[in-house]
């Protein structure tokens, strides 16, 4: 966790916004037990950004990891959401084989 505490400031200094998600997704997967909340909105802002940038694989990802935290802190309906929206960017790739990676219940 105390690696992650750079990754904010790492974040707003750069313009490539796939650094950008990436940065914000490790840091919500560091701080995704000790403090869910904070790791729920730093992924948030992951996913705008990667829909901004129409990066479907940083999008999916990110979506992933924001299903886990709801379905287990919350919300489960929104979890639905995310993974359905996962799902749908890989089937519009055509990356399907990778939906059971995600989908798995053991995974929550």
């Amino acid at each position: 966790m105390k690696t992650s505490e750079g990754l904010l400031a790492a974040a707003d200094a750069t313009d490539n916004p796939h650094v950008v998600s990436l940065a914000l997704l490790a840091y919500g997967y560091a701080r995704r037990d000790a403090d869910p909340c904070a790791a729920y909105h730093v992924r948030c802002r992951g996913l705008r950004i990667a829909q901004d940038s129409a990066n479907r694989q940083s999008e999916s990802n990110l979506a992933v990891s924001l299903s886990r935290l709801a379905a287990t802190h919350g919300d489960p309906m929104c979890a639905v959401d995310y993974l359905m929206q996962a799902i749908r960017n890989h089937y519009h790739v055509r990356r399907t084989h990778r939906v059971s990676n995600f989908v798995s219940p053991s995974q929550f």
